[in-house]
Order: C-alpha cells, then sequence, then structure tokens
C-alpha cells in the first residue's frame, strides 16, 4: 500500500456459483466513507476510527441560515458575491 492508496474488502455474490464471496478493491486518491443515522448515540468503534462531525439544528442556526439567505437576495449580498469570485 503506498502514500493515497488503500486496498478495501466487499463482500458479494459470485455470479456464477452464488456464493458470497469477498472481493478486494484498490482505490487510489482520497477515501471517504459517509454514513447517517438518526441515532443519539455514535457507535464506539466508529468514534476510535471515524472523524465524527455533527449538524447544528439549533433555532439559532436556523436562523443565522435564513439571515444569510435574504442577504444574499439584496444588492449589497449579490455585489458582495461578485467581489468574492473576482477574489
Amino acid at each position: 500500500q503506498s502514500d493515497g492508496e488503500l486496498t478495501m474488502a466487499s463482500t458479494g455474490k459470485d455470479e456464477v456459483t452464488g456464493n458470497l464471496v469477498t472481493k478486494q478493491y484498490r482505490v487510489k486518491g482520497p477515501v471517504m466513507l459517509m454514513l447517517t443515522t438518526t441515532a443519539i448515540d455514535v457507535d464506539e468503534e466508529l468514534m476510535n476510527r471515524c472523524l465524527v462531525l455533527t449538524v447544528n439544528e439549533s433555532r439559532e442556526q436556523t436562523r443565522a441560515i435564513h439571515a444569510r439567505q435574504r442577504s444574499r437576495q439584496t444588492l449589497a449580498g449579490m455585489l458582495a458575491q461578485n467581489d468574492k469570485q473576482a477574489i
């Protein structure tokens, strides 16, 4: 295994026999795994192996998002977006 390369295994069915077989894949480049859950507690094993990010669903965050969306519809917001793209 070299830098930026990952070997991983996945279980699937053999097309001829129908038996379960393990297939290995070699992936080059950045690797990402994304999982979603409605569980309040994250599995302890995942906490040790993954960077766990959560979403802020507070009223304050929702208000801030709405304010930002409204601001972007104003002339000043549109000019700021153009300035941002130019930079």
